[in-house]
């Protein structure tokens, strides 16, 4: 799989408002290690199989959910780690539950390294998004920074992610 074909086979699809459980952590765009949080949460995600203890996922294979959301102009946000759930009444201790907005996405196909290189989202910025005809869903834009929005974009994992494929919902209107 070449980086652009994640670009060519782009699909489109609504998703319902939606739960998620999981670990949360802060991160910041703006510093040098205002990412290193992420790879931490992830880290203790799968070592402890955090998942096993979270009741009402859905799906048989339930797919880890890797989002940002809450962005702002500063480049600071929230990331979760977790699974999909039908709802937040038997939120476990020491878990985050949150309430995604239903929404429109450009749902990619993409090798893992492609994102963990950031070639992904260079070129979805740079690139795919201006020639599209699609904006993001409430885009804010700022000086000196890539556009963002408030919706959450959704890095989606297979169960045991051997494979290196994973799926990004990146939040769209039409223009």
């Amino acid at each position: 799989m070449e980086l652009m074909e994640c670009f060519e086979n782009v699909r489109f699809i609504t998703k319902d408002a939606f739960y998620v459980v999981g670990l949360e952590v802060d991160i910041n765009y703006n510093n040098e290690n205002g990412t290193e949080p992420i790879g931490h949460a992830w880290d203790s995600w799968r070592s402890n199989e955090f998942h096993k203890s979270i009741p009402d996922i859905v799906g048989d294979e339930p797919y880890s959910y890797g989002m940002t959301h809450g962005e702002t102009a500063e480049g600071t946000a929230k990331y979760i780690v977790g699974v999909e759930v039908c709802n937040l009444v038997n939120l476990p201790s020491g878990f985050i539950g949150r309430k995604f907005e239903a929404s429109d996405y450009a749902v990619f196909k993409i090798k893992f390294d492609f994102l963990d290189s950031g070639e992904f989202w260079r070129t979805f910025y740079t690139k795919w998004l201006p020639e599209s005809g699609y904006a993001l869903k409430d885009e804010q834009v700022c000086e000196g920074r890539p556009n963002f929005t408030q919706y959450a974009d959704i890095e989606l994992y297979n169960k045991d992610f051997a494979d290196g494929i994973m799926y990004i919902y990146a939040p769209v209107v039409k223009k």
